[in-house]
């Protein structure tokens, strides 16, 4: 409990020093490494992500559509910076759109629109991992709403790509909102494709299958 508190106290002091100061070498660092091709790195830019966004959260009140531990999308708790973790994801996605991809994110061999979507399937991979209902929110803003974008990201041939639309997809299989978001895909039978799709990693078509 004493690691945790400790973890979650910098996570704060981290937030609230990049939220209210000039610090947006900090975000264009995290945008870079949340599709790295070295999937350890990777992994602990969605982890920081995932804490700065404990740390700055209102927890939800519980009611039916909520679980234990969701976060509120659109409200902070007390922070410097008084910024919620629907501010966050803009601030990320404003990042991305002035940052041009190079050596340093490990995407320098793929398009930078493809390298785009792979970020913001990372960055729904972040907000999953802070809290269910903040992904659930982050993947419909990062798709815009259309949950063929996924399957698109998991059919480039990318293995980078595929890893993470398949995080993501089971993310979202996992929560009623999830779910009603991969609706469509389940009517237009693009899930039991991927899943009868040998070429496909075993990570996403038990994505897929779930």
């Amino acid at each position: 409990k004493r690691r945790d508190a400790f973890r979650a106290g910098n996570a704060r002091r981290v937030a609230d020093l990049a939220l209210t100061g000039d610090h947006d070498g900090l975000w264009v660092g995290l945008w870079r490494l949340l599709d790295a091709t070295d999937e350890p790195l990777r992994r602990k830019a969605h982890a920081l992500i995932a804490r700065i966004l404990r740390a700055v959260a209102a927890p939800a009140k519980p009611d039916e559509k909520t679980s234990p531990g969701d976060l509120e999308f659109a409200q902070s708790s007390d922070n410097a910076a008084g910024i919620s973790p629907s501010d966050l994801l803009e601030k990320l996605l404003d990042v991305g759109a002035e940052v041009a991809d190079d050596d340093e994110s490990g995407t320098a061999s793929v398009s930078p629109e493809l390298a785009a979507r792979r970020k913001r399937a990372g960055l729904c991979a972040a907000f999953h991992l802070a809290s269910s209902n903040l992904g659930t929110a982050a993947q419909s803003r990062c798709f815009e709403g259309n949950p063929i974008r996924l399957i698109e990201l998991i059919a480039t041939g990318d293995g980078v790509a595929e890893a993470l639309g398949a995080e993501v997809l089971a993310c979202a299989a996992a929560t009623e909102a999830g779910r009603e978001f991969l609706r469509p895909l389940v009517a237009a039978g693009a899930l039991e494709a991927i899943v009868a799709d040998a070429t496909k990693t075993k990570a996403a078509r038990a994505a897929a299958a779930t």
